[in-house]
């Protein structure tokens, strides 16, 4: 009598080639994983010295706005027009023209 096993060689074979692709995609899914991992976290380093450096910036950009604030005020201004010799004039006369005027020079 004769056996013949054909099955179970195809089938042993059949096994190998599906634990060899398993393997496969486990590894890939691994390397996935870590490269994803490792660009996230760089990525939140730097969103994180983005915003140190935006806090900075913030900073500096209220001191800026201070000291313009402080050279325009008013009383400031006043006092630098008294400095300079400014008269303060109690009825100014502004350039003014007339649309006829202006016509006319065409």
């Amino acid at each position: 009598m004769t056996i013949l096993e054909p099955k179970r060689t195809k089938f042993k074979l059949q096994l190998k080639l599906m634990i060899g692709v398993a393997l496969f995609v486990l590894v890939g899914v691994s390397v996935f994983a870590v490269v994803t991992y490792t660009k996230t976290v760089g990525l939140r380093h730097q969103v994180s010295r983005l915003e140190k450096d935006l806090s900075k910036l913030e900073a500096k950009n209220a001191d800026l706005k201070n000291q313009l604030y402080s050279a325009l005020s008013p009383d400031r201004l006043q006092a630098m027009a008294k400095e300079l010799g400014f008269l303060a004039e109690k009825r100014p006369k502004y350039l003014e023209t007339t649309v006829e005027t202006l016509a006319t020079q065409l």
